[in-house]
């Protein structure tokens, strides 16, 4: 048939075209194979239309079918792809298949990094990597073969973080305006201590900062001043020198106290005989 004679020029050609590039020395002689024929079968199922139907419009389409499927063959040079048995689309002649080149990438998630490491929260200290509350970058095999066996991290996201964060900066806004509030009450305060003495005004035992700071917390509301971060940093003498230890002798002492990293407050504390 004049389908099959088109296929057997296309063969000749491709031998012709392979034998002149062997003479110009692309193709060592010797290790030169011909292609081998097309299965005649298989080109028949391309070529030729399946249909036998009567009907008009379906015969139309069988012919469309055959000459997209042609046109694939040729466009090929003549050698059949898997494309061509899905070439045809309607009367469109475009292929119902999309090209991998312009197929969607799949989405990357919040956590992921361009490097392909992924976003999560450490539960615990881990050496090299950081310590607990830390959001860091690893990479998945770390994370799934170490990090997550050992409950010591947690995948986050983007949104996890600046959730996380925006419930941070409220507690810390809080803090801080407990921490001026109470501030202002001490500032300026004067705490009176009895304690028992000699003659020259030398304590029987002294009174050390953790003392005052119980005595303190009695004058505010329980739990007030319970925070660790809290405590006294300085004590100082008439003399404006800073104690090294207890205080060990009557008097009246200039101290000071954090109440947060940037928040202190000044108080005299003053130690009289009982």
């Amino acid at each position: 048939s004049q389908h099959k004679i088109i296929v057997c020029v296309l063969v000749v050609l491709q031998v012709a075209v392979a034998a002149e590039a062997a003479k110009k020395g692309s193709f060592v002689s010797s290790a030169f194979v011909a292609p081998a024929s097309p299965n005649i079968n298989i080109l028949s199922n391309i070529l030729v239309p399946t249909s036998s139907s009567a009907n008009t419009d379906d015969a139309d389409n069988n012919n469309n079918n055959s000459n997209n499927n042609y046109n694939c063959f040729v466009a090929s040079g003549g050698f059949l792809v898997n494309s061509c048995s899905a070439y045809s689309n309607g009367s469109s002649g475009r292929s119902s298949k999309i090209s991998p080149l312009f197929a969607k990438k799949k989405k990357r998630l919040s956590s992921e990094g361009k490097s392909g490491k992924i976003q999560v929260k450490l539960l615990k200290y881990v050496e090299g990597t950081g310590s607990i509350g830390d959001i860091v970058m690893v990479a998945p095999a770390f994370f799934e073969h170490k990090l997550k066996k050992t409950g010591s991290a947690t995948r986050v996201s983007d949104e996890n973080v600046a959730e996380e964060k925006a419930k941070e900066d409220a507690e810390k806004k809080e803090e801080i305006a407990v921490a001026t509030a109470m501030q202002e009450k001490i500032n300026d305060l004067e705490l009176s201590i009895t304690k028992k003495a000699g003659p020259d005004g030398t304590l029987f035992g002294g009174v050390g900062k953790k003392t005052i700071l119980n005595e303190l917390k009695q004058l505010y509301p329980k739990g007030a001043l319970d925070a660790k971060h809290i405590k006294i940093i300085s004590i100082k003498g008439d003399d404006e020198k800073e104690l090294k230890g207890d205080i060990k002798n009557l008097g009246t002492y200039t101290t000071l106290i954090a109440l947060m990293k940037d928040i202190k407050a000044k108080f005299q504390v003053s130690i009289v005989e009982d």
